[in-house]
């Protein structure tokens, strides 16, 4: 049992190196979270937001794939205005209500912060922000992805089934 112990932390370390880590090139690793492909920082974002979910008596969000294709279009359309902006949100939720008939919705949108503690801490800061993270939501989609020069852009999608 002694032995046991010093491995499981060995493991839990090297788990959460490798986690939280971001690569150099314009696209982040990918990591597996609950069978769904999230890169490092999407996937620390979603673990930072459900921590303080918890904190607050609320459930976790459960993050979604079909949803997660909205929230990367409309980041990578931001990296193309070089912007951001919440263009086109209803569109966005009408598409996205066909494929998934939500009862609510909102989102989050947000650049150039450097780390998923600075963009949670900085939405937190927002009582709009905040109000979505704490919202009466089930489900999300946390998209982040460098422009050209290296800077974040995040879209987070939150929703109700």
């Amino acid at each position: 049992m002694k032995i046991l112990k010093p491995i499981a932390m060995l493991f839990i370390m090297l788990l959460f190196i490798s986690c939280t880590g971001d690569s150099d090139n314009n696209e982040p690793d990918p990591v597996n979270v609950d069978d769904t492909n999230l890169s490092a920082i999407e996937a620390e974002i979603l673990q930072l937001v459900n921590n303080h979910r918890r904190s607050q008596g609320s459930g976790t969000l459960e993050h979604n794939d079909i949803a997660y294709e909205a929230a990367l279009e409309h980041t990578n359309y931001m990296i193309s205005q070089g912007r951001i902006s919440h263009d086109n949100f209803s569109q966005r939720a009408d598409e996205l209500y066909q494929r998934i008939p939500f009862q609510t919705i909102a989102e989050n949108v947000a650049f150039r912060y450097p780390t998923a503690e600075a963009i949670v801490e900085a939405w937190l800061n927002s009582s709009g922000h905040r109000q979505n993270i704490e919202g009466n939501f089930t489900h999300t989609a946390i998209c982040a992805r460098k422009d050209s020069n290296g800077d974040y852009y995040f879209t987070q999608l939150f929703y109700r089934l």
